[in-house]
């Protein structure tokens, strides 16, 4: 195992690449977060404590288990960091529950065979990935559930964490949700510093049209008036970004142009209690504030005995905990 490990897509097993890109996750990407993450890990050398308390040849295996139930994310990401620690030394990363689905409470959803030091090593960058993930994942999943039945769909912003864009959309999108922009470049969001930039809704509206008709358009109003301007020059949607629920629900229904759909989506000051309440609103979408203020899944690595590689006796591994940090959020 090297002093910092290089992630290498095209050292990985076919398995997690093919996983990754199923997700819609460029595996050179994610190297690209792995990197930065290992870094922190081994910018000092290796693991000193694993080197000096566990034999270099010793083997054994182990399982991610979560605390607390929730949606998971991330197993792919997580193979990718024990396959990128692990180096040329065998590894075998078993997914037990797919991205998406539901994880249980003190019921494995990873299974881990492999050298001991490079489980060891990697297991905090990859509990950090997987809780994270899962967090964002378990914290959509909720939103979605509180509005099933309305019509309206749950939508992420680009509030990510710095690097983590891909994935932290990728979980919004395990937890059932609809990812908004992905960049500045890809879509048009007009936001109060804009109008205020262009002197009213419609000089906005009207400027950006003039530069790129081709693009999607969504403006952010603060109130009705606001709001019917956004509605005259036929912007594809308008997001009500501060108006409280009451004030959506008075604007009644947006109209809907000949041949485009237009939708409302209110982003700012819901609380998961109100959601369903926007059903008269006629509203379609609905914007996760900050990521659902999602708190890391609990998980936690269950090691398992193993034998130690050309001896009798057999390599035991101590618990290691990976608890979700209580009263504020990670995201």
């Amino acid at each position: 195992m090297s002093a910092l490990p290089q992630p290498d897509p095209q050292q990985w097993s076919d398995a997690t690449v093919a996983d990754l890109r199923a997700a819609g996750l460029d595996p050179a990407g994610v190297a690209a977060v792995l990197a930065s993450a290992l870094a922190e890990d081994f910018v000092d050398g290796p693991d000193v404590t694993t080197s000096a308390t566990v034999p270099a040849d010793a083997r054994g295996s182990g399982a991610v288990v979560p605390r607390q139930d929730g949606v998971l994310c991330g197993g792919a990401v997580a193979a990718a960091v024990f396959e990128t620690v692990a180096g040329a030394d065998p590894v075998t990363v078993r997914i037990l529950v797919a991205d998406g689905g539901r994880a249980t409470a003190g019921e494995p959803v990873l299974e881990l065979t492999g050298t001991l030091g490079a489980l060891l090593s990697a297991e905090r960058t990859a509990l950090n990935l997987i809780g994270h993930l899962s967090g964002v994942a378990t914290a959509t999943r909720q939103w979605v559930d509180a509005v099933a039945g309305t019509g309206a769909r749950i939508r992420d912003t680009r509030k990510t964490l710095p690097g983590l864009r891909a994935l932290e959309k990728y979980a919004v999108r395990c937890g059932g949700g609809v990812n908004h922009r992905m960049s500045l470049g890809d879509a048009v969001l007009i936001k109060d510093n804009h109008v205020a930039a262009a002197g009213s809704v419609t000089a906005a509206i009207e400027a950006v049209r003039a530069q790129r008709p081709d693009l999607g358009m969504e403006v952010e109003v603060d109130d009705l008036a606001q709001f019917d301007q956004g509605v005259g020059r036929r912007a594809g949607a308008d997001p009500a970004g501060q108006l409280r629920p009451g004030r959506h629900r008075r604007g009644g229904p947006p109209p809907r142009p000949p041949g485009r759909r237009r939708a409302r989506d209110p982003v700012g000051g819901i609380r998961r209690a109100e959601p369903g309440s926007g059903r008269r609103g006629g509203r379609h979408r609905r914007g996760l504030p900050g990521r659902g203020r999602a708190h890391p899944l609990g998980t936690r690595p269950r090691p398992r005995t193993g034998p130690v590689c050309g001896a009798g006796d057999r390599a035991v591994v101590g618990p290691i905990t990976g608890r979700a940090r209580r009263g504020r959020p990670s995201l």
